[in-house]
This record gives structure tokens, sequence and C-alpha cells, in this order.
């Protein structure tokens, strides 16, 4: 069986998907929680050094929505020198 693979990103007009200081805050109230709930399915959340330098919180999920299972893993991948 084949893994599967989830992709949810939330893209500007122009065609920004962040900022150079932080994850952009673009999205609506309804596509925050939506990515909320598909986070709550994930294994493991996976994302780039910048993001994850930026607000490491932001790769969690709140044990409201979880409703009693684990956090997902958090996979960090880098090309970032510091890492």
């Amino acid at each position: 069986m084949l893994p599967k693979l989830s992709v949810n990103m939330t893209i500007s007009l122009d065609g920004k998907i962040s900022t150079n200081a932080s994850p952009a805050q673009f999205a609506s109230a309804a596509d925050e929680l939506r990515r909320l709930e598909l986070r709550s399915k994930a294994d493991v959340l996976l994302a780039d050094c910048r993001y994850f330098e930026a607000d490491p919180t932001r790769l969690t999920v709140p044990i409201s929505i979880l409703g009693g299972k684990a956090q997902p893993l958090r996979c960090v991948f880098s090309s970032c020198k510091d890492w």
C-alpha cells in the first residue's frame, strides 16, 4: 500500500504563500478551521525550516479539534545553512 500525501496551501491573489517575516495571515476563519481539521487527521506535518522558525506553534492542532488523538509529528526539512 502506498503512503497517502495531502497538501494544503493558502495563496494570495499575487501568488504569495508567505511573507519574509512569518507565515502569511490572509486566510479566512473558515480556511483556518479547515486547515486545523486536515492537520488533525495527519500523522506527520511537514514544513520547511523558515516556516518552522517563524512560528513553531503553528505546527500544532488545538486539543479541542484533535478529539483525543495525539499531536501529529512535526518534520522540518531544510536547505537553510543554519540547520
